[in-house]
């Protein structure tokens, strides 16, 4: 029979080696798909349930505060309601410390009383309206207990320049704020990304949510590291990337301050001390820990990793 067995065959002028390397480069590109697939299935499950279980509920639960102020006996129609905080910027997510809404008490009898008389009306008028709620009082904020889900409100009074909250240890009242200017800044933020910022933030929330007390961030430090974060990303406009990104890069931009643009104080990190304090070190290492982990899953292409990361 005619002609070298080599010379006919689909593998020549190849080395055997060579397309050993090509099969198993071919069935790790495969491997490389399926994790990535697995892993968006892993955070679009627990983005829908963050959905449907946080904003409906809390809505719901809102909408029934918000009634129980403007239709009480004493002070009907008295009590303007408005929403701020994490809910109205869609970025809430149960179980991690944040005030959900803040709510304008818009009452001329207010505006010359201490913070710690307007929380206490706050909470009067609350208890009055709400007997069966537990409703659990703070410095500033109180939160109020649902079997579903607890929702945290700042109860803020207008005056003629504007609106104004308490101070971090309730005693005093802020400067004027402007709680939209943020808002907005982080809505340009998510468009400029095809809308994939809030996500991210929701999916950074819960992982971090699930940290100790003492090594959380509050949920306005995460959003506003997320528009330092992002400024400049040029990256996959995919959650699980922007994630592991906002890991790597969060906790540098951890060690110092972020100027707080609403106006209710210096900075939105107060709580953490100066820059590179002892609580900011902690805090970044922890950030690292977590950056490392999601390495890890995608080195080692292991999905388990992000189940654990989200608690799933």
């Amino acid at each position: 029979m005619g002609g070298g067995g080599g010379s006919s065959s689909s593998f020549s002028g190849y080395k055997p080696e060579e397309y050993l390397d090509k099969y198993r480069s071919l069935r790790s590109e495969e491997k490389v798909l399926s994790y990535e697939a697995d892993v968006k299935n892993t955070i679009d499950t627990s983005l829908a349930q963050y959905n449907n279980r946080d904003v409906a509920a809390t809505n719901t639960h809102l909408n029934t505060i918000k009634g129980a102020l403007n239709n009480d006996p004493e002070y009907g129609g008295t009590i303007g309601v408005a929403l701020g905080g994490s809910v109205s910027r869609k970025t809430f997510i149960d179980g991690l410390s944040d005030v959900d809404s803040l709510i304008i008490l818009n009452k001329s009898e207010l505006i010359d009383r201490t913070p710690k008389d307007v929380l206490d009306y706050f909470i009067t008028v609350l208890r009055n309206r709400l007997p069966n709620t537990e409703i659990i009082p703070a410095d500033r904020s109180i939160t109020v207990r649902y079997s579903d889900v607890d929702i945290q409100l700042l109860p803020a009074i207008k005056s003629s320049g504007g609106i104004k909250i308490a101070d971090v240890g309730g005693n005093n009242w802020s400067n004027i704020i402007n709680p939209n200017i943020f808002a907005r800044k982080l809505t340009t933020t998510n468009q400029k990304l095809n809308g994939t910022v809030i996500p991210t933030i929701k999916v950074v929330k819960s992982i971090i949510s699930k940290l100790p007390e003492k090594k959380q961030l509050i949920g306005y430090h995460v959003e506003a590291l997320a528009i330092e974060v992002f400024k400049g990303y040029t990256g996959e406009k995919k959650i699980k990337d922007m994630v592991k990104y906002f890991f790597q890069k969060a906790q540098e931009h951890v060690n110092k301050p972020i100027k707080d643009s609403t106006g209710q104080s210096i900075h939105v990190d107060d709580y953490l001390g100066a820059a590179n304090s002892t609580q900011r070190q902690l805090v970044s290492d922890t950030l690292n820990r977590l950056s490392r982990d999601i390495k890890l899953a995608d080195d080692t292409l292991q999905t388990n990793l992000w189940n654990d990361l989200l608690a799933l």
